[in-house]
């Protein structure tokens, strides 16, 4: 109802926007390969499946009641923060192709529901986007509709919404956040594994005690409790409803461990910069690592290389403390 005037930098903000709704459907088309009903799911599954259903609710209000803008800063929020920041992050393990645990398929099954609901809530606000996400990332999974735009609304699954699950979740979020900006001024890097990570003030109990997994994949620790922890090799940090306690010692166990995440994610990141797809096999080669030798059928899994030889490589390099680590790659 007010006039709106044309400003490049908010549209170039909005283009910012639609990239990342398109890369969020496009990790889905990569990785979601099936979309069979589980047995059971995780936890975070359920998570996102109420605040899939809690969103459903509430569009759908905004839309009957004409506020538009509203349906839309939910979903761009869902989107954003919960499915592709927090959802995705928490179960790309869960889709690699080489995973083997029997709760693979919950994390499928997962993606496609939220997926196709999520792309019939865009249906009215972004018509073409929708449509594009559902010929291109639906279709091939198996949606029958011969467009988003003749698919029914969805409608909401009261029994599936928890309500203490998602205020437990915006609790674990703090905390993760926290350790997050704990390791920042211990300079320890994000992907390096730490032993423990502690969590006092009685409101955060519960979250701890039920999100525990959550917190211990998002802020990667080995161990998470409820409790203080104030001794020396932790550092602590106040949040509103209690205390965040990290255990910011680096064993020599740890730093092995730290030494693999490096080299993996320098691999990753060749294997893209190379233009190959996950099915795509690789013959690896390392030299200055000798000690991670005895991860090597794990590390062919994770970076989906047919063979790998420690000694002699002539690649890329990535920095490990005062080490070189040099790493080459060749598609099969």
């Amino acid at each position: 109802w007010d006039d709106f005037y044309f400003n490049a930098k908010e549209i170039e903000g909005i283009s910012k926007s639609f990239n990342i709704i398109e890369n969020t459907f496009n990790f889905v088309k990569t990785y979601a390969t099936k979309t069979g009903k589980p047995k059971r799911l995780n936890i975070e599954d359920e998570w996102i499946e109420s605040r899939l259903n809690s969103l459903v609710e509430s569009c759908t209000k905004n839309l009957q009641a004409y506020n538009g803008h509203k349906a839309a800063a939910e979903l761009y929020d869902f989107i954003l923060n919960d499915f592709s920041r927090w959802y995705i992050k928490l179960i790309r393990d869960r889709v690699w192709p080489a995973y083997e645990g029997d709760d693979k398929d919950a994390a499928m099954h997962t993606l496609f529901h939220v997926s196709s609901t999520v792309t019939k809530l865009l249906a009215p606000l972004c018509p073409f986007l929708a449509e594009h996400v559902y010929q291109i990332v639906l279709v091939p999974l198996g949606a029958k509709e011969e467009s988003i735009h003749l698919c029914d609304w969805p409608k909401t699954d009261k029994k599936s919404i928890d309500k203490r699950l998602e205020e437990d979740m915006l609790l674990a979020k703090i905390i993760v956040e926290t350790a997050s900006s704990m390791r920042a001024e211990a300079k320890i890097k994000s992907r390096w594994p730490l032993a423990e990570i502690k969590v006092s003030g009685p409101e955060n109990k519960n979250a701890v005690e039920r999100l525990g997994s959550v917190i211990k994949a998002m802020c990667n620790v080995k161990k998470v409790s409820y409790g203080e922890k104030d001794e020396a090799g932790f550092v602590s940090k106040e949040i509103d409803k209690g205390r965040v306690y990290l255990d910011t010692r680096l064993t020599d166990e740890l730093k092995e461990e730290a030494l693999l995440r490096e080299v993996l994610r320098k691999v990753q990141e060749m294997r893209k910069k190379a233009g190959l797809v996950v099915q795509d096999e690789i013959s690896l080669k390392l030299a200055g690592c000798d000690e991670l030798e005895k991860y090597k059928k794990q590390m062919q899994k994770d970076v989906g290389a047919a063979s790998i030889i420690f000694g002699k490589a002539a690649g890329e390099t990535v920095d490990f403390g005062d080490r070189k680590i040099a790493i080459e790659i060749k598609k099969l």
